[in-house]
């Protein structure tokens, strides 16, 4: 059974010493800026073009090399994307795998109302590549891939620079029995002003709208709560992020645009719960059964 949603919670550029390297990037607004949560703190090209970064921990600490399963970049400015590569290394040697190895593109913005993310979900990769001691990464994204701003309304390109608010490497956390039919509901939050005058005349001060996205898991083993690490749980999802560290989200689905449309970058509006409900088999062996969930708000 394939799960039906990858959730990231340990980024290891934001938690693992981390170097990022490359040229021609703005010096008021540099590589360094991928490695923070704050994904309205961008990095900037010099010009349109093509550009490549590395992305290394290898000598982090506690550990130079660490389980990834989904990478991202974060709040991008790619409205075509041209051909991108992704060479990964594990700690090992060097060994890697070239862009090619498998991976699900997941999809991408196109008018810039909402942030946009380029997100791979990894697959199987064989043995070229060890997957528990991942210690680098390296992205090139050429001239063919178009930059900038698309006007929602009219469709009119202004052609920017590449710009990028963050990466993401890190494992993931996918329940077997996914989010549930009936559990998965998302909206808009605005935390706009509005006052209205005796007189009955509104008056309003618009803000930025953030998504909100709300998943129930109907089924969850009671090692997918209480896992100890490195297995990703749910209990170690809630003490890592409480309502202060980010995660982001990622129905997994074989349209692009609706995974554009559903994938989510932001922090719980309250720290995730679940709650026991039954006791099932588990590959033969007795176990109880939860249900769970959590409220993310997109952050910016």
């Amino acid at each position: 059974m394939t799960s039906t949603v990858a959730i990231g919670y340990n980024n290891w550029p934001f938690e693992i010493d981390c170097s990022v390297t490359g040229t021609g990037w703005e010096t008021s607004a540099p590589l360094s800026n991928l490695l923070t949560p704050r994904l309205g703190q961008k990095a900037v090209a010099t010009a349109i073009g093509t550009r490549s970064f590395t992305v290394d921990w290898s000598n982090g600490s506690p550990q130079v090399g660490a389980r990834v399963d989904i990478i991202a970049l974060l709040n991008h400015n790619m409205i075509e994307l041209g051909p991108v590569t992704l060479d990964v290394y594990d700690a090992e040697g060097g060994t890697y795998i070239p862009s090619s190895f498998p991976i699900s593109l997941f999809g991408y913005g196109v008018d810039g109302t909402f942030q946009s993310h380029l997100v791979w979900v990894m697959g199987n990769t064989g043995t070229e590549l060890n997957r528990d001691r991942v210690s680098k990464f390296v992205f090139g994204i050429t001239a063919a891939t178009t930059t900038g701003r698309k006007n929602p309304n009219t469709g009119v390109l202004v052609s920017e620079p590449l710009s990028i608010g963050a990466v993401w490497a890190g494992p993931k956390f996918s329940p077997e029995n996914g989010i549930g039919i009936d559990g998965f509901a998302q909206s808009v939050a605005d935390n706009s002003q509005v006052v209205r005058s005796i007189g009955g005349q509104v008056w309003t001060e618009p803000e930025i709208r953030q998504r909100t996205m709300k998943a129930t898991f109907p089924g969850l083993f009671e090692r997918e709560v209480y896992g100890v690490a490195p297995t990703q749980c749910l209990i170690q999802l809630a003490a890592h992020c409480g309502i202060s560290r980010p995660l982001i989200v990622v129905p997994v689905s074989s349209q692009d645009e609706l995974v554009y449309t559903q994938a989510i970058y932001g922090y719980l509006s309250a720290p995730a719960a679940w709650n026991l409900i039954e006791k099932v088999d588990d590959n033969d062996v007795k176990t109880r059964l939860y249900s769970g969930g959590l409220e993310i708000v997109e952050a910016r």
